[in-house]
């Protein structure tokens, strides 16, 4: 062997030698290394030093195996503190280390015993061999991060500090402006009053006035006015029903705030005009001071407009009673139509029966066949007819007559009444009224008042049916009884209703959809006074599907 290969074999073997001192010191330094040491591969943990696993809490092989083969993800939380998935973000890492060739960051992973481990974490990509691993250097940050933790809680303190510190300083200033400018404020707003207000120290001794009182006691300031005056009730007219400086042995401040629940006023005079005041006082105290505050509002001119409303008051009374008496005239008067439109109906046909008796006499006496017995036959009809019509206005006097005396009677009493009174108009135009003929309730009322509401409800109904074709017109008539004696009237029809711009309208007086002539429009305002003052109670009307239905609700009042 020459000279040559020897130093080439010579420097073979130190190179191999060095390899085999490089390792051992690579072992060494990576098993008994203070820092964690871990190893990648194919993006799982797949080997680490002592300290790696004393870091994470190791303390038996079982507990190994929950690390290696392992994603970092595995022993992080789901996600880092910023926010990041731990997987997706440990993935993000990996790439870099793989790309660039090392990466450093700050991770969180979890003990295995659950509690939190901050690691500074180096990543470093090696090849060995065909392969690439990553070797992962830790190191334990945690008591950094909890002292910095603390660090930023305490900064977050002293900020909030800082700021209440801040708020605090603000409000202090504000108050102190507030103090500065308050006697300014509350002289301003005790001067702005309207009214008149003076406080007084004792019962006689003004202390104090605002611009109001001021300017009606034609004084510059306080002490001018003190300098010729001690009260302003020396200001007081004496006069009855207004307050005086004594009233009845106290002091006119002790007797107004005292009694409270009586009016007070003051006369005083400004100039040649007497002022009317309302007088009100109420007590302060001020470091121990009673203060008395009395407030004097100048009600002159309600006074007099008072004056003015009760003048008009007097005149409107009597031009409403006029206008009642008027309406009553007039209800009588269409009452009084109403009831001869009504005789007339009724007498129509006895009339023509009597009639056609005496042209039959007539006939049999000219052709010369009249009989004693035919004279006294059509004698004794024609009477028997004369006393049925007598007997016809007699009912219609006392139905009309007015009593308003309450009586005990039931609806079928109330309703063959007015059967009676509108037979032939009503079947003239062939209407039927449909009642309970058996209907149990007894009513205690005013029975011709409520009869009075019913004929109108009913005459207005008939006039609603004039002009319709129809097979069957009926006014249905019902009645009930609340459970607290409240009677339920109804009185509905199937005449196609009540315009809806109308219906606002039907109570007031003079209001009416008939023909010039043929309605007076008192008729509904006459049975809801009737229905308020006299049933006390309510009438309402609405539309039904098929016509108008009037409501009638009153107490059924007790007997004796």
């Amino acid at each position: 062997m020459n000279e040559h290969a020897l130093s080439e074999l010579s420097d073979t073997i130190r190179e191999y030698r060095s390899h085999l001192d490089q390792k051992t010191i690579f072992q060494l330094l990576y098993q008994k290394s203070s820092d964690a040491v871990l190893i990648i591969h194919n993006g799982l943990f797949v080997d680490s030093n002592e300290s790696a696993l004393y870091m994470l809490g190791v303390s038996s092989m079982d507990e190994v195996l929950r690390i290696f083969n392992h994603h970092p993800s595995a022993l992080s939380p789901e996600f880092q503190p910023d926010g990041s998935r731990s997987y997706t973000r440990s993935e993000e890492l990996l790439q870099e280390c793989m790309d660039k060739g090392t990466c450093r960051f700050e991770w969180l992973f979890n003990r295995l015993d659950g509690s939190k481990l901050w690691v500074d974490t180096v990543l470093t990509r090696i090849c060995e061999g065909e392969d690439e691993i990553i070797h992962v250097a830790w190191r334990d940050i945690s008591t950094r991060k909890e002292f910095e933790a603390d660090l930023m809680k305490q900064k977050k303190e002293l900020t909030t500090l800082n700021k209440d510190l801040e708020n605090k300083t603000t409000q202090l200033h504000m108050l102190y402006k507030r103090l500065e400018y308050s006697q300014k404020y509350q002289k301003a707003v005790f001067d702005g009053q309207p009214n008149i207000i003076v406080a007084n120290f004792n019962v006689h001794t003004l202390c104090d006035g605002n611009r109001a009182f001021l300017d009606f006691v034609g004084y510059r300031d306080v002490p001018s006015f003190l300098a010729d005056h001690e009260c302003i009730c020396e200001y007081f007219i004496e006069k009855e029903g207004y307050i005086s400086m004594d009233m009845e042995g106290q002091a006119w401040v002790e007797y107004v705030k005292e009694n409270p629940e009586y009016s007070h006023y003051a006369l005083m005079k400004k100039g040649d005009k007497e002022h009317v005041f309302s007088v009100s006082v109420s007590e302060v105290y001020i470091e121990n001071d009673k203060i008395n505050i009395a407030s004097f509002s100048d009600i002159t001119e309600l006074e007099e407009y008072k004056k003015t409303l009760e003048e008009r008051i007097k005149a409107e009374v009597v031009e409403n009673r006029n206008k009642d008496r008027m309406l009553h005239n007039q209800s009588k008067s269409v009452q009084m139509g109403e009831m001869l439109n009504m005789i007339a109906h009724q007498w129509r046909q006895p009339l023509n029966a009597i009639s056609a008796s005496a042209i039959s006499v007539a006939m049999k006496l000219e052709l010369g066949e009249l009989e004693p017995d035919d004279i006294r036959e059509h004698l004794t009809y024609i009477q028997w007819r004369v006393q049925k019509m007598s007997q016809t206005i007699n009912d219609f006097m006392n139905f009309f007559k007015p009593d308003q005396e309450m009586q005990q009677f039931s609806l079928n009493d109330v309703i063959k009444d007015i059967e009676s009174l509108m037979k032939a108009q009503l079947q003239g135009r062939g209407i039927r009224i449909l009642y309970d003929e058996r209907n149990p309730i007894t009513i205690y009322s005013y029975k011709k008042e409520l009869a009075h509401v019913l004929i109108n409800i009913i005459a207005n109904a008939r006039d609603a049916y004039e002009g319709l074709h129809m097979e069957s017109k009926s006014i249905t008539v019902t009645l009930s009884e609340r459970e607290d004696r409240q009677l339920v009237l109804t009185v509905r029809d199937r005449a196609g209703g009540i315009n809806p711009e109308n219906m606002d309208k039907i109570f007031n007086p003079y209001f009416t959809t008939k023909d010039q002539g043929k309605g007076t429009g008192i008729g509904l305002y006459m049975s809801k006074r009737i229905v308020l003052e006299i049933l006390h109670g309510t009438i309402d009307a609405a539309n039904t599907p098929e016509g108008a239905e009037f409501s009638i609700i009153f107490k059924n009042n007790s007997i004796g």
